[in-house]
């Protein structure tokens, strides 16, 4: 409940460093693991799951997005002042699998979509949030590749006659393509 108490903004961080202190975990450093970081761990990401899956669900990818940058500032700073960095650098890990990696494709689907309305902020927004994954780039690729062979070959179409008898007309199709990718 402390969790997403905290999460939501409804108690501040020094709550929870005041609940934290006074506990003996420099003289036990297992007392802190135990009891406190991995469920701490299984807790945020659980938070994470929840509401991301219904946040996607609500918003459009390019709102997700932004969204997903927010909860991982707010992570940062609120483990910045009471986390342990070791414990900050686990915190990241876990909140990007739900938030992140397990809506890769989802996300990586949208793409086509953005580059089609010249949507470069969020295109860029995409890439940067998907680049915390390796697989998020493949994606990424992947879609680039499918969107750009769709261009082309919807240009090739529509200039395939005139192009037999302009052949310049071909030359300015790929030329616009290009300039659109």
């Amino acid at each position: 409940e402390f969790i997403y108490a905290n999460k939501n903004f409804l108690c501040g961080p020094e709550s929870f460093a005041i609940k934290l202190s006074g506990l003996p975990w420099k003289l036990e450093p297992t007392l802190y693991t135990k009891f406190f970081e991995n469920p701490f761990l299984k807790e945020s990401a659980q938070y994470y799951r929840k509401t991301s899956e219904r946040y996607l669900a609500n918003h459009s990818v390019s709102d997700y997005l932004k969204w997903v940058e927010m909860c991982i500032e707010d992570e940062k700073k609120r483990s910045d002042a009471y986390l342990y960095k070791n414990t900050s650098f686990k915190l990241f890990e876990n909140i990007s699998t739900p938030l992140i990696k397990d809506r890769i494709r989802r996300i990586a689907a949208e793409l086509p979509n953005l580059l089609k309305d010249d949507r470069t902020e969020d295109v860029t927004r995409m890439s940067k949030v998907l680049s915390l994954y390796e697989e998020g780039v493949s994606q990424l690729a992947q879609f680039l590749e499918i969107y750009v062979t769709e261009l082309g070959s919807d240009a090739l179409e529509q200039i395939c006659d005139a192009a037999k008898e302009k052949p310049i007309v071909f030359v300015d199709a790929i030329i616009e393509v290009m300039s659109k990718c």
